[in-house]
């Protein structure tokens, strides 16, 4: 594991809003926290999952022309 204090994980998305996630208890939302709702963890830091970019690279799969 990377990161073993809590943070948030911010999961970007190209057609979709972005999903902020707590790392302690897997909460998910679309509006950034500081503090999760669920679990009461302070999240000072922030990791980053592009997921964007498996969804481009999907769209590239659909539209190839070859």
């Amino acid at each position: 594991m990377k990161n073993k204090k809590p943070h948030l994980i911010v999961e970007e998305h190209y057609f979709a809003k972005d999903k902020y996630i707590c790392s302690v208890c897997g909460y998910v939302d679309t509006n950034e926290f500081d503090v999760c709702p669920s679990c009461g963890a302070h999240l000072e830091k922030k990791s980053t999952d592009p997921k964007w970019a498996d969804e481009l690279e999907i769209m590239d799969e659909i539209f190839d022309d070859e």
